[in-house]
């Protein structure tokens, strides 16, 4: 069933009727037969009256749809009854039928051709008083009822935009409440992909670097083996331990996820370090300045800013020596990582996500990853090539920075 709602009305544009628009026409030209078989003066001459009723009724069926057409014609018949009528006499049902057509303009019509409509209204009723010798006072009154009915109509036509409104704004509350839902499910689908990548990703190729080294010198060296095993039974206790964390995070809704619980940290730097190091690959750590109290999230995008650049350095630099230097400074943190072709590893590994690229192993997250993290942080990212074939991670995180 389609409606016309107050205030959608527009003149030219129709608008599908409905059934409903007709019971009440229908209802009103019965109870005009009615009363022209009740009231002997109207049975004395029926046509007049039983044909601009008729003709009233009629237009009212498009009070909604078109109310200014409906009501010119409702006010036309209504005027137009004395003058057919050899002798006139007042038709209730008639009255009824031009109050329900003044009504109709203001609830269903806009305010501007509403008014215009209204006048037609008491335009019409004067016309048919004076034409039926009433008084002034009779005049003066039935142009009251004309505009009662239209201030009626108008107050429902505000009433129900009041309502149309409330709901809008329930429902656009709504909208808004289910997108940030999935702003938060998203941004938390993001967070823990960063860190799986950062946990999983370091781990395994720590793990993939001994085992090799391992298997070559496993009959020339077991001392050897015997120090990668350890280092890959280390690597692979923290990777378990983080994995717990992410876990235990992703099974309590309590929790907030707060990565203050990564470790992170001088002490954390120097122990990956150390890790990356009896990998196979010759790292550097100089750490200038004093920590001072901050985010723990900034030590943590530290921590994993160094990760990934000697991670991808472990992987696609070849044994190059790195160098790790973090300056502690009043407003942030400093960090840069130079590698032999760590940096190329990242971009590769990046292309290789994008699809543009093949022939060496990677997600493709590292890159996105570090530069989303240091956005989140306020900070900004550089990676690329210093010109002397280095290769170089540099990020700037501040303690007061804003996501960018």
């Amino acid at each position: 069933m389609c409606l016309v709602r107050p205030g959608t009305y527009r003149f030219g544009v129709p608008h599908r009727l409905t059934w409903s628009d007709t019971v009440l026409p229908a209802c009103l030209a019965v109870l005009a037969v009615v009363e022209i078989v009740a009231i002997p003066a109207l049975a004395a001459d029926p046509e007049p009256s039983l044909i601009t009723t008729l003709a009233m009724t009629i237009g009212l069926v498009w009070r909604r749809a078109a109310p200014l057409p409906s009501t010119g014609v409702v006010a036309a018949c209504f005027a137009a009854y004395p003058l057919l009528a050899p002798h006139p006499t007042e038709s209730l049902i008639q009255a009824l039928a031009l109050l329900v057509a003044a009504y109709a303009i203001g609830a269903y019509a806009p305010i501007r051709p509403g008014l215009a409509g209204t006048a037609v209204v008491v335009v019409a009723g004067v016309v048919r008083s004076l034409l039926m010798d009433y008084d002034v006072g009779s005049v003066a009154v039935n142009s009251l009822w004309g505009l009662l009915a239209w201030a009626v109509g108008r107050a429902m036509h505000r009433r129900d935009r009041r309502a149309r409104m409330a709901q809008l704004a329930v429902v656009e509350g709504e909208r808004m409440r289910e997108a940030g839902e999935r702003e938060a499910v998203a941004a938390e689908r993001r967070r823990i992909a960063r860190e799986l990548h950062d946990v999983v990703a370091h781990a395994v190729t720590v793990i993939v670097v001994q085992a090799r080294g391992a298997r070559r010198c496993i009959d020339t060296d077991p001392e050897q083996v015997r120090r990668a095993l350890d280092a890959i039974e280390d690597m692979g206790s923290d990777a378990i331990d983080e994995l717990r964390r992410m876990l235990a995070l992703l099974g309590d809704p309590d929790q907030d996820g707060d990565e203050s619980e990564v470790r992170s940290g001088p002490a954390e730097l120097e122990a990956l370090v150390h890790r990356v190091a009896a990998a196979g690959l010759p790292v550097t750590l100089q750490v200038t300045g004093a920590p001072t109290r901050h985010a723990a999230s900034i030590d943590v995008s530290a921590y994993r800013v160094v990760q990934e650049a000697l991670t991808n350095a472990l992987r696609h630099g070849g044994g190059t020596p790195a160098r790790v230097t973090v300056t502690y400074r009043a407003d942030g943190i400093d960090v840069r990582v130079d590698s032999g072709n760590g940096t190329a590893g990242l971009l590769a590994d990046a292309a290789v996500g994008a699809g543009i690229g093949g022939g060496v192993a990677g997600t493709g997250r590292g890159l996105v990853g570090l530069r989303e993290r240091v956005r989140l942080t306020g900070g900004t990212l550089h990676v690329g090539a210093d010109g002397h074939g280095r290769h170089t991670v540099h990020a700037v995180l501040p303690f007061d920075g804003q996501p960018s």
